[in-house]
């Protein structure tokens, strides 16, 4: 009862057409927390039937639930099997959520609130470790995988990016919008960037 919530929470926000890629981390680590909570049996529900429950029986929801020893393990082992294979299902799907995290960075919303300075360095940590990583050769199964975007030019046209959208004043509202945007009128100027952000 407390798992479900959860999942359906993160199903919706996966649903939207436009997804806001910093919304995933923390939905997917509220599935994962809500998980670890449901096997030690301190999830909101498991809490108050521990405080409802007698020696046989437990008053939920003005329904009364009779159970025996032989119940109690069925569930439990039930419960369990459910974290397990949940949590696989979502390790599967989502092996790293900090990296999908990190192309939120993206969506330039905070540009407008920070100091000159501090529009200069928005992103550059975030622009390196992408731009290195898609932007260096890789060993696949079918053999070596080519870069597809040119690492040093990431970093340089990051920098004009910014500029652009704050001298344009781009929208920045609809991270796709945006970048559909910067597509139409710069992709010649920004070309590897426009890679990542496709990404």
């Amino acid at each position: 009862m407390d798992i479900i919530p959860k999942v359906a929470e993160l199903n919706l926000i996966l649903q939207k057409t436009n997804l806001d890629i910093a919304t995933v981390h923390p939905a997917v680590n509220g599935v994962l927390d809500t998980i670890t909570k449901a096997r030690s049996g301190n999830t909101y529900y498991q809490k108050q039937f521990k405080v409802q429950k007698t020696d046989d029986k437990v008053l939920f929801k003005d329904v009364e639930l009779i159970f025996d020893d032989n119940s109690i393990e069925c569930s439990r082992q039930i419960r369990n099997d459910f974290c397990t294979n949940l949590s696989k299902k979502i390790g599967d799907r989502f092996p790293d959520t900090m990296t999908i995290n990190k192309f939120s960075f993206l969506g330039m919303r905070p540009l407008s609130f920070l100091s000159q300075e501090d529009q200069e360095h928005y992103g550059e940590q975030e622009i390196s470790e992408l731009a290195e990583f898609y932007g260096s050769p890789k060993e696949g199964k079918l053999g070596k995988i080519d870069p597809i975007l040119d690492a040093d030019s990431t970093k340089l046209e990051w920098k004009t990016v910014k500029t652009l959208v704050m001298n344009q004043q781009y929208r920045r509202a609809n991270t796709q919008e945006l970048w559909k945007t910067i597509h139409t009128f710069h992709s010649e100027t920004v070309p590897n960037v426009i890679t990542l952000a496709r990404i």
